[in-house]
């Protein structure tokens, strides 16, 4: 049994598929959030002979379902979330407890905020990533290149960092820019250093959707750098595939949504887009046009983030999905893998399952590899 089959990888897949054992695929394709570091979503990919639908949330009530639904049906998902009845999760109406960040930069920021009014923070996932993040920094700043950030990787120091985020093609990098120039690099290490050694000890708790994973709290907000204008404009598409480089902004989402127990704060520009500004925090905020947006985007160009999608593998060919195999129309389930929407799946490889056809996964892949290759280059 593979277990989070949408992020696994290739060498996985193909030790899996070229043996002659029953396999069971279990996970949920729209939560994919790997991707970039070449993981492969094995529940849109592979095609096999039965699949069950989980699809009641033990976590949450109705009304994150429905959020939930309103997000992944841009998918042409039918299959509906079902909340749980006997929990009344609500929706802008409680203070959050646990902040989910979009990016590191967010979290940095969020951090220095919550120090700033007083409070202990906990991160949850760790220091890691913040304190390499300062430390290339500072490599930037002696005038040395970054080694660890690839959001940094092509910039010769911070000067050059610095002048491409006055740019048109660099307002991605303002953030960055912002925060290091407010609090200095030697104060943010020493933030860093203060944050609360365990959960139960702290007064806020935060994370980045990308270390949510998994895990679940009572209240939860989704924070601002999720509503960046780039974002809203991925978001606003009528609908997705898998295959768009730009789909895991909106499966990061759904994953951060879905952490939530009792209450979530999600912000008002995210509702109207989905439809549902019933829940909005202004009630006047669907009359106004256009959503509003935070100007404050995540580090990486959108670019730099297709350029590190590597090529994905090729199955074998009776793990294809063949368009000509009838689909088969399925009932929800019982239970709950980890947001709500999970489907498992069982492969036995002696099966026949139709004339094999070649995986169409397009030639993008070669021109992000090029970029990527340009990009160290210089």
């Amino acid at each position: 049994m593979l277990d989070e089959a949408q992020d696994t990888n290739a060498a996985v897949i193909q030790a899996l598929t070229s043996q002659n054992v029953q396999t069971v695929y279990v996970g949920d394709k729209y939560q994919q959030i790997y991707g970039f570091r070449g993981a492969f979503n094995a529940m849109d990919k592979i095609h096999v002979p039965s699949e069950c639908a989980l699809t009641t949330s033990f976590r949450f009530g109705e009304s994150l379902a429905e959020v939930a639904n309103a997000l992944i049906g841009k998918f042409g998902e039918t299959r509906k979330i079902v909340g749980d009845k006997s929990k009344n999760t609500t929706i802008n109406t409680t203070a959050a407890l646990t902040k989910i960040y979009r990016t590191n930069m967010g979290l940095l920021s969020g951090l220095a905020d919550a120090l700033k009014s007083g409070k202990k923070p906990y991160l949850a996932g760790g220091i890691g990533d913040l304190s390499a993040l300062i430390y290339d920094v500072e490599l930037m700043q002696s005038g040395q290149p970054a080694i660890s950030n690839s959001d940094f990787f092509g910039f010769k120091n911070w000067h050059d960092l610095v002048a491409f985020s006055k740019t048109s093609e660099g307002f991605s990098y303002q953030t960055v820019v912002q925060i290091i120039e407010t609090y200095g690099a030697r104060v943010l290490k020493e933030m860093i250093n203060r944050v609360s050694a365990t959960a139960s000890e702290a007064d806020v708790i935060l994370t980045t959707a990308h270390k949510s994973k998994g895990k679940e709290w009572a209240h939860v907000e989704v924070c601002d750098d999720f509503a960046t204008s780039i974002r809203l404009s991925y978001l606003q598409q009528n609908s997705y595939s898998f295959s768009d480089p730009s789909v895991e902004e909106i499966t990061l989402l759904y994953v951060a949504l879905t952490r939530a127990e009792k209450s979530l704060v999600i912000p008002d520009s995210i509702l109207d887009i989905l439809k549902l500004s019933k829940y909005c925090r202004d009630p006047f905020s669907s009359l106004g046009g256009a959503p509003k947006t935070i100007d404050a985007p995540r580090i990486a160009s959108l670019a730099a983030s297709n350029a590190k999608l590597p090529e994905k593998p090729v199955l074998p060919s009776k793990f294809v999905r063949v368009s000509q195999v009838k689909q088969t129309t399925h009932s929800p389930g019982m239970a709950l893998n980890d947001s709500g929407s999970v489907s498992s799946s069982i492969s036995p490889s002696a099966m026949p399952l139709g004339s094999p056809q070649p995986l169409n996964l397009g030639v993008a892949n070669n021109e992000k590899l090029q970029m990527l290759v340009s990009k160290f280059k210089k």
